[in-house]
């Protein structure tokens, strides 16, 4: 953020109008209130949006950064504190890609998620399903697994973000 320094300004005449060639001295409102406006109010003003833009963006930054360690993240709506993490793995051929959350799991449920083909295409974790193929996530207990009975996802690595509650806060 730039800053513009305020200073006081100082009295170099009284403020004047001219009118019909005679100049008058003007005199000035008077105004009555709590917070005289100064050149040390302002400047602490602008420190303050500044340090709160700072606290925000280091808060926005920490919600941003992705671990594959356990963080907390924000609170549930019961109180409980939030936590995070991302796992990450392979999709080995004929088989679920399962991989333990953590301990103690409450209320789960996947931020977002994406499995890296080895084609170098992207699929979102979405459920599908129909007679003859599925591909889905679950969270059950204290795993999260991804599931599919096509070939396609096989050797493709598994990223998902998972938000969660414990049971011992």
């Amino acid at each position: 953020m730039n800053k513009i320094n305020f200073e006081n300004g100082t009295l170099i005449s009284p403020a004047k109008v001219e009118v019909d060639g005679v100049v008058y001295e003007v005199i000035p409102e008077l105004y009555d209130g709590a917070t005289p406006l100064t050149a040390d109010i302002l400047n602490q003003l602008q420190k303050n949006v500044e340090d709160a833009i700072n606290d925000v963006t280091d808060e926005v930054d920490a919600l941003m950064t992705y671990s594959t360690n356990e963080k907390v993240v924000g609170t549930w709506i019961d109180g409980k504190p939030l936590y995070e993490k991302t796992i990450i793995g392979t999709k080995q051929s004929g088989v679920d890609f399962t991989a333990i959350i953590g301990t103690n799991i409450d209320t789960a449920f996947i931020v977002s998620g994406f499995i890296l083909a080895t084609t170098g295409t992207v699929y979102a974790l979405d459920r599908y399903e129909n007679d003859y193929t599925y591909t889905r996530t679950e969270i059950y207990e204290n795993e999260f697994t991804f599931k599919s009975s096509t070939g396609q996802y096989t050797n493709g690595t598994v990223v998902a973000t998972i938000r969660y509650t414990k049971t011992t806060d």
